[in-house]
Parts: structure tokens; sequence; C-alpha cells
């Protein structure tokens, strides 16, 4: 009687197989997730230089419409920026960094969160230069999604100078210059003629 041979495969063969497989996957997961963490590191990364370059951008732009620098003082750094403007709708404008490291913007008497819920900003300074220029500058950043998480920081900074005009002052007499007071910042606007003392407020 003959006995034929059953062609199959050994527990230890099934075994080694699986395990092949399974150091395949993880390489393969492996990969696909440093790829996936590098587009997302890059994305942040890249959200930063736009949003800080947007932002010196806004600022430098008022400071070169702007008539007056309120505050601050020559030569004195400041972390808010206030200017007489000539048009009376966006007068004064504002720069103000809140605890959270958000910036935000008023004109008159409407305000406007500048960043986004991601990225903060530090360090923020404003430099009268004589009364003619300001000099800005900041770092911006943003917490990475690594592990362990990490913060990503970009420095901005440059120079804007006022557009020589005649100072309007929006139409008004002299109003109180803008001040931080029991954290809250408090300015004037001009109102038919009036310096009227703002009712909205801001932390500062």
């Amino acid at each position: 009687m003959m006995h034929r041979t059953r062609n199959g495969s050994t527990l230890i063969e099934v075994m080694l197989f699986l395990s092949i497989v399974a150091i395949m996957s993880t390489a393969i997961v492996g990969t696909f997730i440093s790829i996936q963490d590098a587009r997302i590191r890059q994305q942040y990364m890249s959200e930063v230089g736009q949003r800080g370059a947007q932002l010196l951008g806004t600022i430098t732009k008022n400071i070169r419409a702007s008539e007056v620098i309120l505050s601050p003082q020559t030569g004195a750094p400041s972390s808010t920026l206030a200017l007489q403007m000539s048009q009376n709708s966006v007068n004064p404008t504002i720069f103000i960094r809140t605890s959270s490291g958000n910036i935000i913007l008023i004109q008159k008497t409407s305000t406007a969160a500048l960043l986004g819920q991601r990225v903060t900003v530090t360090g923020l300074q404003f430099i009268n230069v004589a009364n003619a220029s300001v000099a800005v500058s900041f770092d911006m950043s943003v917490m990475l999604p690594t592990i362990p998480p990490r913060t990503y920081s970009e420095h901005f900074e440059g120079t804007a100078t006022l557009t020589p005009k005649k100072a309007s002052n929006g139409g008004c007499a002299t109003c109180s210059l803008p001040v931080c007071s029991g954290g809250l910042e408090q300015w004037q606007y001009c109102d038919n003629g009036t310096c009227t003392a703002s009712t909205v407020r801001v932390g500062c």
C-alpha cells in the first residue's frame, strides 16, 4: 500500500510568513506616518511664514497711511501702537496684543482679531523713531503636531514711515491719547466733531 505525501505548510512556515508580513506592514505604515507628519509640519511652518508676513504688511500699511503716531512716544518701545488717521472711519487705529497671543486691530469703534487659532505672537514691539517712522518686530509661533509636540517660531521685523500730510485728527480737536488702564484699552474717537470715549472693551 502506497502512502501519498501531502504538500502543505508547517506551523513554523506559517508563523514565519506572518512575521514577515507584520514587519513589512509596520515598515509601510511607519513610512506613511512619517510622510504625513512631514507634510503637516511643513504646512504649519508655511502658515507661520504667511501669517507673519501678512501681519507685518497690515501693520506697516496702516503706519504709512497715518498722520501722527499717538503712542508710543519717541524712542520708547511698546507692545501697543496707536495711530491718528486722516479718515474718520478708522481713527484712531490701534494694534494690541492679547494675553493669549492674538493681535487685535481697533479702528474707531470696530475690532478684529488678526490671527487664527493655531498661531500666536510673542515679543511684539513698536518703537517710535523720531515721530516719523515705526520699527516693528515680533515672533510668531505654532505648536507642531509632533511626538512630543514642539514649538516652531519665526522672527519678523520691519520699518515704515508716515506719509507727510497735514494732521486733521479726523475732524476733531485733540482727543485724549489711548491708554491701557485696569487691563483694558481706553481711547477716544471723533463723533460729529466731538471726542467721544469708546465703550468697546479690549484687553491690553
